[in-house]
């Protein structure tokens, strides 16, 4: 199951970015919003609907550990590209803002 919905995610997640990218210029990161979701994505969540991400930029994930503070630049949530535990098993999904009518 961890293995199905992290590439689901991973599939689901690009495919609307890419998607996206036509249609909008930012972006900002959705969470399942329960119990379990992870501090970080709750505060990248926080973060991006306050500073929505330009598309093509990044947005860092922070999250403290022990060994102190850990980062990934993140295209879109489970973006496949950063660190393992930035996107394994996550739920989180990116959501484009449309265009502003010219």
């Amino acid at each position: 199951l961890l293995i199905a919905r992290t590439e689901s995610g991973v599939i689901a997640n690009t495919t609307r970015y890419l998607a996206a990218q036509d249609a909008a210029d930012f972006w900002t990161w959705g969470t399942a919003d329960d119990e379990i979701v992870r501090h970080s994505h709750a505060t990248a969540e926080d973060e991006t609907a306050r500073k929505p991400v330009r598309f093509g930029d990044t947005y860092t994930l922070r999250e403290t550990r022990k060994a102190g503070v850990v980062t990934a630049e993140m295209l879109f949530p489970q973006d496949p590209s950063a660190p393992a535990w930035a996107y394994v098993s996550c739920r989180c999904f990116q959501v484009g803002l449309p265009r502003k009518a010219a």
